[in-house]
């Protein structure tokens, strides 16, 4: 699966940081999942109404308590047992070759991490202290 390579300690030395200093990330990463979901609804397979339905109807955007992280995907144990298929289009199968629809939405707007999030985090951890 795709991410953002990862600083240790980084979301719990933020979370030090207090609420004021995050805010702009929170908008931030608030805006990125917006953006991401709507790429992957928009790039969803869009199967036969009478079998699965539309993918991109179980597509969901999850942004944790504290505000610092984003999942978007299938989520939620109804989705998953109601969506099981999505992973076939996204991995594809023996007969079936992939069709992958959330990995490139990610990549395509991998560039938003760099202009947007990180900005926002060197900005919090300026404004608390933070190395």
């Amino acid at each position: 699966m795709s991410s953002v390579r990862r600083q240790p300690g980084l979301r719990t030395r933020l979370r030090m940081a207090g609420v004021a200093a995050t805010a702009n990330i929170r908008k931030e990463l608030d805006r990125f999942g917006d953006v991401v979901l709507a790429d992957m609804k928009a790039l969803a397979p869009r199967d036969d109404p009478k079998t699965f339905g539309y993918a991109g109807d179980w597509l969901r955007k999850l942004v944790s308590g504290d505000g610092l992280a984003v999942k978007i995907g299938i989520i939620g144990k109804r989705a998953s047992r109601k969506a099981w298929y999505l992973r076939l289009h996204e991995f594809g199968t023996v007969k079936m070759a992939a069709r992958p629809f959330m990995h490139p939405a990610f990549e395509r707007n991998k560039v938003l991490v760099r202009e947007r999030i990180m900005p926002a985090i060197r900005a919090a951890m300026r404004v608390a202290g933070i190395r």
